[in-house]
């Protein structure tokens, strides 16, 4: 698995060097409930999700882009001033990498501001959060081991220009609990 994730980071931030590999514009949602098959994702593709507070994510490798079975990959872009808040996942394990800018990580009890580079391994059950640090945005990449986390961000997010959706905090309650996630208060 460790080696799995080194390859996974190398190929996510150097290009993607292509070869062998299903081009996602090619084949955006052909791959859902199929094996999981080769596929390249450039920077700037995946399913492009609005969040509150002016954030935004790309889902990347997901079940319907890539027919992955047991991971997913986005990524997410922090404009400054915005921050996901502390939280958990009880059932899984999480790594974040800051890709560029500068975010303050949450880890447990400790703070750190870190730089493009850095890469924050969460256990389950640990509180985390990321925040944008500075005056440029921050962009970061996240793994899970639990494809069916593109549920959590399609049912809290919205497409550009699109209202975000009406939750009220029984929904919140019944995605976070479904997600196995839990937030700090």
């Amino acid at each position: 698995m460790k080696h799995f994730l080194t390859v996974m980071l190398v190929s996510c931030f150097s290009g993607c060097a292509a070869g062998g590999g299903t081009h996602h514009d090619e084949q955006s949602h052909a791959h859902e409930g199929h094996s999981p098959v080769p596929t390249i994702i450039n920077a700037d593709e995946g399913e492009k999700l609005m969040m509150l507070g002016g954030r935004y994510v790309l889902l990347k490798a997901t079940a319907e882009s890539s027919g992955a079975k047991e991971l997913f990959m986005g990524s997410e872009a922090l404009p400054p001033g915005s921050a996901i808040p502390v939280h958990s996942h009880d059932g899984y394990e999480e790594i974040i990498f800051i890709h560029k800018g500068n975010a303050q990580l949450t880890l447990g009890e400790e703070t750190v501001v870190a730089e493009p580079g850095t890469t924050m391994f969460i256990p389950p059950g640990t509180w985390h959060g990321v925040a944008a640090h500075g005056d440029e945005e921050a962009t970061m990449l996240f793994i899970f081991p639990e494809p069916d986390i593109a549920e959590f961000f399609r049912r809290v997010g919205f497409k550009e220009g699109d209202p975000p959706p009406s939750l009220t905090a029984e929904d919140w309650a019944e995605i976070m609990q479904r997600h196995q996630m839990r937030a700090r208060d």
